[in-house]
C-alpha cells in the first residue's frame, strides 16, 4: 500500500473517530430509535448528576461544546436557536423510516403498534386543546386494563405484548403526573414550549432520582386546560437495576399530581398508593347491557356488631339458595359492604344432604348465625368454597366457558358464609360485610368447582421469629388425585393464593412423575392487603397422579416470638383456592406435619396426663379441651398471657395447656413457653427445623364435599422431584443489549452522515 493510501486510511479513521466523538458518547435509551423526543436529544448534549428531582439538576457541557445560548429563567434546560430546532427536526425526519423499521424489529411489538405513531410530528403539533375536561376517544388502543386513582383524578390504562408494555395516563392536572412501580418511577409533564416530556427515575427514600439510562419512551402527549394525557412504553425487563421488572406479581403503584416542571420545584409528594398486577389476563367483564342474563344474590352480614375488647372474630351464617326452578350458573362475585374491619369472606357449599331433616336448617338460615368455633356440628359439612374474597380483592368474574352450579333441584340447598373481622381498636364497631353473587340462567359449557390445597390450618404450623426468609409447604398427594380426578384430569382456570401479613412469596407448584412443570401460580411479591385471584393465561391440565405443592415464604422480622398457624391475622396460613372444571366431588387436598413428628422435631417427647395419640385426636377433631385431664400446677407454666398466647383460637389455647413431662430439661413448662425459649437465633438449628418440617413426613388429607374422606389419612414423605428451570433474564438482557447497539448505530449514522460519507469516499479511492 502506498504512503498516500496509508495517509488516506489514516484520514478516514480519524474522521470516523471524530464522528464518534461528535456523537458525544452519550448512552442512548433502548427506545430512542422510535421517534426520539426532543428532550432525549437535548440530554445527548448534556450530562446530569443523579440528583433528586426536588431542586435542580446540575448540567455540564460535554467535550464538544455547543454554541452559547441564553438561559430562560426557572427552566432547567438551555434554549436553542430556531436553526438548531429546524436542524433537529430534519435529523428526526431523515431518521424516521430507518428508525421505524429498526424499532419494530427491536421491540417485537410489530402488529400491535398504534397507527397514529406514523404521524408523530402531526400528533405533537396538537399538544394544546382549547376545551377543558377529560380527553376521550382520541387514540383507541384496545387497552386490556384500566385503574382509577384518587377518586378519578388519574386514570391509568395499559396493555402488554412482545416483551414490553405501553401505558396511558390521563390526569386532572395542569402540570405533571408521576407514577411509581415499586422502586421505579416515571415523571411526565409539558415544558414551557408546550412539548410533552418524560423522565425515567428511581426512588431514593421516596424521592424520584433520575436514572443513568432512560428506559421509558414517550409515545404521545396531549393536554387541555384541565387534563393531561401521556402515553409511554418500556420493556418489561430493562435489565436496569434502577427499574422494576414488570411481572404478574402484585406491586405497589404510587401516583402524584403537581403544577409545572417537577424538576424545577414543582414536585411535592406522593398522594396515594395501590397494589396492581400489570400482567394479569384481561378481566372477564360481564355484559351489563343484558341485565336479564345476570341476577344478584346478596349473602351479607348486615349491621353486624363487633363487641368492644374483641380483636378478632369469625362469624358464620347460613343462607338458603334463591328460589329457582332449574339449575343456574354462578358466573362471578364481588365484595359487598366491606368498610374496613372485614379481612375475608368465604361462601361455602353445604353437603347436598344438608337440610334433609327440614326445619332446623331453615331456622338456621333465618337466624343471625354463630361464632365459627361455636357453630352447630352439622355445619361442618359446609367445606367446599364457592367464592373467596380477601382484603384488597375486587372479586372475580369467571371465564365465559365455566360456571358453578346453583339451584339444581338435585344439588346444594344451603350455603354458609364465613366472615373474618379484625378490630384492633377494641371498640364497639357495627359493620356490614359479605358477597354479591352473580348468576345466570344461561348455562355455561362446563360445571366448575373450587378445591382448597395447602397446609391444614393449625397452630402446628410454626414460623420462627426474626427470620427474613422461612419456608413452609403443604401438598396434595398422588393417591388423592388418582382417586378423585377423571382420566382426562381437571383444567385449572384461576388460583387465589392466600397467606396473612408475614407471607411474602407464594406459589402453587405442579409435579408430574417426579418432574416439576411450570408453576400454576406464583407471586414473588405477595401483599396481604391486595389479594386477588389470578386467571391463568392458558388453562392448565392436571392429571390423575399429579401432585400439587402450595409453598409459602415468610418474613417474620419484627416478631419477637414464633408465629403459629391459625385463623387470626396474628397467625398464618398457606392456601390455594383452585377454580377448575369439570366439577368433581373433591373439596380439599392438603397436608400438615404429623402431630408426633411435630413435637419431637421441637424436642418434646411426652406430656403430663395424656398420650400423644390423644393429643393427635384433639387436633384432628374439634380442638377443644373437653375431657382433657387436669394438669399439674407449675410456676414455670404461669407465664404472661401476652407471651403465652400468639393467637386467639382454641388450638393455641390447647398448646398453652400442654405441660411437658419429658425430656427433663423442659419438664413442667407449657409447650408455648418452651416454644418461645427455643434459641431461634441459632441459624443451624432454625434451618434444621425448617428442613425437617418442610421435607419430612406429611399427614395428607383428601376430603370430599360431603365432609367425608375420599381415602384414609396417610403419612407420607414429602415428594422428591426435579425442580423446573427458573426463569432467567440473561437472554432477554442480551437481546436488549443487541437492540440498544442497533438503536445507537441508527442514531450515530443520522447524526454523522457527512463525516461518514467522506470517510467512505476516501476508503473507496484506495481501490
Amino acid at each position: 500500500m502506498s504512503s498516500a493510501a496509508s495517509s488516506s486510511v489514516g484520514v478516514a479513521i480519524l474522521l470516523l473517530l471524530l464522528a464518534m466523538v461528535s456523537h458525544g458518547g452519550a448512552k442512548m435509551p433502548w427506545s430512542s430509535a422510535m421517534y426520539p423526543p426532543e428532550n432525549h436529544l437535548d440530554r445527548g448534549e448534556q450530562n446530569h448528576h443523579r440528583n433528586p428531582v426536588v431542586g435542580m439538576f446540575h448540567h455540564h457541557q460535554t467535550s464538544k461544546p455547543t454554541q452559547p445560548a441564553e438561559t430562560t429563567p426557572n427552566h432547567p434546560y438551555q434554549n436553542h436557536s430556531k436553526k438548531d430546532t429546524r436542524d433537529k427536526k430534519k435529523r428526526l425526519n431523515a431518521l424516521k423510516a430507518w428508525n421505524i423499521i429498526n424499532s419494530r424489529f427491536a421491540s417485537g411489538f410489530v402488529d400491535d403498534l398504534p397507527k397514529t405513531r406514523k404521524t408523530r410530528s402531526s400528533a405533537r403539533t396538537k399538544r394544546t386543546v382549547v376545551n377543558a375536561g377529560p380527553i376521550r376517544n382520541f387514540r383507541p388502543m384496545g387497552w386490556s386494563h384500566t385503574e382509577w386513582f384518587g377518586n378519578g383524578q388519574v386514570a391509568l390504562q395499559w396493555k402488554s405484548a412482545g416483551g414490553e408494555a405501553i401505558f396511558r395516563a390521563e390526569a386532572k392536572a395542569e402540570g405533571h403526573v408521576a407514577l411509581s412501580i415499586g422502586h421505579d418511577a416515571v415523571l411526565a409533564w409539558f415544558d414551557l414550549e408546550g412539548q410533552p416530556q418524560i423522565l425515567d427515575c428511581h426512588l431514593n427514600d421516596g424521592i424520584p432520582v433520575e436514572d443513568e439510562t432512560q428506559d421509558y419512551e414517550l409515545v404521545f402527549g396531549l393536554r387541555n386546560h384541565t387534563h393531561i394525557v401521556i402515553e409511554f412504553r418500556r420493556l418489561l425487563d430493562t435489565c436496569d437495576p434502577d427499574d422494576a421488572i414488570i411481572t404478574s406479581d402484585a406491586v405497589n403503584v404510587q401516583w402524584a399530581l403537581g403544577r409545572g416542571d417537577p424538576r424545577a420545584g414543582g414536585w411535592s409528594r406522593w398522594q396515594g398508593v395501590r397494589a396492581l398486577r400489570f400482567l394479569n389476563p384481561k378481566a372477564h367483564t360481564p355484559d351489563m347491557s343484558k341485565p336479564q342474563n345476570f341476577q344478584k344474590w346478596e349473602v351479607v352480614l348486615k349491621d353486624f356488631e363487633i363487641p368492644e375488647n374483641t380483636a378478632t372474630i369469625f362469624w358464620s351464617k347460613m343462607f338458603k339458595v334463591p328460589k329457582l326452578n332449574r339449575k343456574h350458573h354462578i358466573v362471578g362475585y364481588h365484595p359487598s359492604g366491606q368498610s374496613g374491619t372485614a379481612r375475608h369472606a368465604v361462601l361455602y357449599e353445604c353437603a347436598a344432604e344438608a337440610g334433609a331433616d327440614g326445619g332446623r336448617w331453615d331456622n338456621w338460615s333465618n337466624g343471625e348465625g354463630f361464632l365459627a368455633f361455636d357453630m352447630p356440628r352439622e355445619w361442618s359439612s359446609c367445606i367446599s368454597p364457592v367464592a373467596a374474597w380477601a382484603i384488597g380483592s375486587k372479586g372475580e368474574m369467571f371465564p365465559e366457558n365455566v360456571g358453578i352450579p346453583l339451584g339444581d333441584p338435585e344439588g346444594v340447598t344451603y350455603y354458609m358464609l364465613e366472615v373474618h373481622f379484625e378490630n384492633p381498636s377494641l371498640e364497639k364497631v357495627v359493620d356490614t360485610a359479605g358477597l354479591t353473587i352473580l348468576y345466570t340462567s344461561t348455562l355455561r359449557m362446563h360445571d366448575a368447582g373450587v378445591i382448597v390445597s395447602g397446609i391444614t390450618v393449625s397452630p402446628l404450623q410454626v414460623l420462627p421469629p426474626e427470620q427474613p426468609r422461612y419456608r413452609s409447604a403443604g401438598y396434595c398427594a398422588e393417591p388423592c388425585t388418582k382417586a378423585m380426578f377423571p382420566d382426562s384430569g381437571i383444567n385449572i382456570v384461576s388460583v387465589l393464593l392466600h397467606a396473612h401479613s408475614a407471607g411474602k412469596k407464594l406459589s402453587l407448584r405442579h409435579i408430574r412423575k417426579g418432574q416439576e412443570l411450570p408453576k400454576l401460580a406464583e407471586d414473588d411479591h405477595y401483599d396481604f392487603k391486595h389479594q386477588q385471584s389470578r386467571v391463568l393465561l392458558e388453562e392448565r391440565n392436571v392429571l390423575p397422579g399429579d401432585e400439587l405443592i402450595t409453598e409459602c415464604w415468610y418474613d417474620t422480622r419484627g416478631r419477637p416470638r414464633p408465629t403459629l398457624g391459625g385463623y387470626s391475622s396474628k397467625q398464618e396460613m398457606c392456601l390455594a383456592f383452585i377454580l377448575h372444571y369439570p366439577r368433581i366431588p373433591l373439596a380439599g387436598c392438603y397436608s400438615m406435619t404429623p402431630i408426633k413428628e411435630f413435637f419431637e422435631t421441637l424436642g418434646v417427647k411426652e406430656f403430663y396426663g395424656t398420650e400423644m395419640k390423644d393429643v393427635e385426636n384433639m387436633f384432628l377433631s374439634s380442638g377443644t379441651l373437653d375431657g382433657f385431664p387436669d394438669l399439674p400446677e407449675s410456676n414455670n407454666n404461669r407465664i404472661p398471657k401476652e407471651v403465652a398466647v400468639q393467637g386467639d383460637d382454641q388450638g393455641v389455647n390447647l398448646l398453652s395447656q400442654l405441660l411437658i413431662k419429658y425430656p427433663f430439661e423442659f419438664q413442667n413448662k407449657s409447650f408455648i413457653a418452651h416454644l418461645n425459649e427455643i434459641p431461634w437465633s441459632e441459624p443451624l438449628l432454625t434451618k434444621r427445623i425448617e428442613e425437617s418440617l418442610y421435607k419430612g413426613k406429611h399427614m395428607t388429607f383428601c376430603r370430599k364435599r360431603n365432609d367425608t374422606l375420599a381415602i384414609p389419612i396417610e403419612i407420607r414423605v414429602f415428594p422428591n422431584f426435579t425442580e423446573a428451570m427458573s426463569s432467567d433474564s440473561t437472554k432477554q438482557c442480551q437481546y436488549k443489549s443487541q437492540q440498544s447497539n442497533s438503536a445507537f448505530l441508527s442514531n450515530y449514522i443520522g447524526h454523522n452522515k457527512f463525516l461518514i460519507t467522506i470517510a467512505a469516499v476516501l476508503a473507496l479511492k484506495l481501490y
